[in-house]
């Protein structure tokens, strides 16, 4: 399966996650880029939010895989991380094999 990507203009990342906002808390979220104080994070449903940077652990990157607790913590998902980067490498090596 290959998945279109589009690239998404500021002015669609609207919501900003800012302390313990509702709209993450109990989620998986991926982080797409960062920019400026934010990181851009794409939702399971495809939505991109901005999520202040002071809130993310110091280990996460571009595509890390972030779980948003109920209590609203943020951790790095390092086995889904790992995961996506290795499933992502396959996809890279079959299209240009």
């Amino acid at each position: 399966m290959v998945r279109q990507l589009r690239a998404v203009p500021k002015k669609e990342v609207i919501q900003v996650c800012t302390n313990k906002s509702m709209e993450v808390m109990g989620m998986e979220i991926v982080i797409d880029r960062f920019e400026g104080d934010f990181a851009v994070c794409e939702k399971s449903n495809r939505e991109m939010i901005n999520v202040e940077k002071s809130r993310i652990p110091s280990e996460a990157k571009e595509g890390s895989v972030l779980i948003v607790s109920d209590s609203g913590d943020i951790n790095v998902d390092i086995e889904k991380t790992k995961q996506r980067e290795e499933e992502i490498k396959k996809l890279a090596e079959d299209i240009w094999n």
